[in-house]
């Protein structure tokens, strides 16, 4: 995993809204992104009857929203949860690696060759 692998993953966040969507669009993009997430979350393991009736709950919540919202909304809900899932896999993967001295050093090779040696006098 290099460090420019790193940069893209992080520079596909959606950090701003895309310009095409206006600020209520945007609010319900988002709100479906949390339900999404709540969903899955809930999804994840089997811990009983109340957890099954809070995920059907928000199954529910997040199908009156993607009926009421235009598809586009929804795909580009869907492809924002999968960037900002997929940035948080890559950096858990960089940071689950071992690290290299490169990884570490804020000054590049350029810089250091470019900078003159300070001498003792």
């Amino acid at each position: 995993m290099t460090q420019q692998a790193v940069a893209e993953a992080i520079s596909a966040l959606p950090e701003s809204p895309r310009p095409g969507w206006t600020p209520e669009q945007e609010t319900q993009i988002r709100a479906m992104e949390g339900l999404i997430r709540k969903v899955r979350y809930l999804a994840r393991t089997n811990l009983g009857w109340w957890r099954k009736q809070r995920e059907w709950r928000a199954r529910q919540r997040l199908v009156d929203l993607a009926m009421a919202g235009e598809p586009e909304m929804f795909n580009e809900t869907e492809l924002r949860h999968w960037k900002s899932h997929m940035t948080v896999e890559v950096l858990l993967e960089f940071a689950a690696s071992a690290m290299k001295r490169a990884d570490t050093e804020w000054r590049s090779a350029a810089w250091r060759r470019c900078t003159p040696r300070r001498t003792r006098t």
